[in-house]
């Protein structure tokens, strides 16, 4: 979303809110809008999946706790934090 959203001019993209949003929902045990959108596009019913997990698991076949793929969102999202911090983003001109 972040690319596509920058290529569209979308100003909330360049902030950390969508890891942020993804994030917080995860830590309250809520899916992602999105990746229920599209369980409901694909399926017709939202599956308790998140989209990370999913798409990790089917390459890897691993069966792993949902609180393993919260835990990638919060280190993911400090992650970028941290970088922001030390790396800012450039202003455009």
């Amino acid at each position: 979303m972040i690319w596509i959203g920058s290529g569209l001019g979308w100003g909330w993209v360049g902030g950390g809110f969508a890891i942020g949003l993804v994030s917080t929902l995860s830590l309250l045990g809520i899916a992602c809008p999105l990746t229920a959108l599209e369980d409901w596009l694909r399926n017709g019913s939202v599956r308790v999946q998140s989209f990370i997990e999913r798409w990790v698991n089917r390459p890897l076949y691993y069966d792993l706790p949902a609180w393993m793929f919260t835990l990638s969102y919060v280190v993911f999202a400090l992650m970028v934090l941290l970088t922001w911090r030390r790396i800012p983003p450039r202003q455009r001109r």
